[in-house]
């Protein structure tokens, strides 16, 4: 079997294969943890942003304090914990993207 090439092993050093091979499953899961994230958040505001609603809909009031202190996690104080202790409740008629601002508002306030 034939020795690689230079020009191969100083691509490979350049690219740093190594270090590639090593922790690319580490990079591909972060990679992956941060997509989930970046998608909770667009769900966070979408339901956040719901203002032009035309009529009051029903909304799980959990998942609108959840988009709040999803979007607000950086806003709110360090060294805060948050505690969820959800119990359970019916589907809410109102505006929920009104409602979660008002969430936001009393959180901040706090």
């Amino acid at each position: 079997m034939s020795q690689p090439s230079a020009k191969i092993e100083s691509m490979k050093s350049e690219i740093e294969l190594d270090f590639l091979a090593e922790y690319l499953p580490e990079i591909i899961e972060s990679m992956e943890v941060s997509t989930e994230q970046l998608n909770r958040l667009i769900g966070g505001l979408r339901n956040f942003s719901r203002t032009s609603e035309a009529s009051p809909q029903p909304a799980n009031l959990h998942e609108c304090l959840d988009s709040t202190l999803l979007i607000l996690r950086n806003k709110i104080k360090q060294g805060i914990k948050v505690v969820k202790n959800y119990g359970n409740i019916p589907l809410v008629l109102c505006y929920s993207g009104q409602l979660s601002q008002v969430f936001g508002t009393l959180l901040l306030m706090g």
